[in-house]
């Protein structure tokens, strides 16, 4: 800590990307059925970080991609919150574009953020076409880009991006939040 800088949270990956079939599903992948993803991040072993995290006085953020990456997480901070009292630091989970509907709640109950990427849910460079393939067309359908759902359940979302692991363009603000209010891109 310093009086420029000071560290508050702390990052780890729960899972990878969907589009390279590396974020964790509940269901198995519709081009690929053989395959759900893999992590050895399950809810214990995440629910271990989040502890220490806490204890050491940070908050808790984790990447989450696939539906089941998004339930381990929540399970893990609810067996914290069990342990070490409700609301004992902050937790987000960032990106988020595959969430189960029945995880929505929780959210919300756990007091857990969604730090999203809105141009990742749009038809932005033909992600969302890409989405139909991998997942399939009712997976899209229910679980994809939940924005408003978790808005509506009084979840806190903020808007953030990979840097330098995307486009320039994707850390714009305005440019986040045309896409989170129209469905489409600049």
């Amino acid at each position: 800590h310093s009086d420029l800088v000071q560290v508050t949270g702390l990052k780890v990956w729960a899972d990878g990307v969907f589009l390279a079939h590396t974020g964790v599903q509940i269901e198995p992948y519709a081009d690929q059925p053989q395959t759900r993803g893999e992590s050895d991040w399950t809810a214990e072993v995440l629910a271990r970080w989040i502890e220490a995290a806490y204890v050491a006085g940070f908050d808790a953020n984790i990447h989450t991609d696939g539906d089941l990456a998004v339930r381990r997480s929540l399970d893990a901070v609810e067996q914290v919150e069990k342990k070490l009292g409700p609301r004992a630091r902050l937790t987000t989970l960032h990106h988020v574009p595959i969430i189960h509907p029945d995880d929505i709640p929780r959210f919300a109950a756990l007091g857990v953020g969604a730090n999203m990427t809105p141009v990742w849910l749009v038809d932005y460079k033909g992600q969302y076409g890409e989405a139909n393939r991998i997942l399939g067309h009712d997976k899209v359908e229910q679980e994809f880009g939940l924005l408003n759902p978790l808005l509506a359940a009084g979840v806190n979302v903020t808007f953030g991006s990979d840097i330098p692991g995307t486009d320039v363009e994707e850390a714009a603000p305005l440019f986040q939040i045309q896409a989170a209010v129209t469905g489409r891109v600049p």
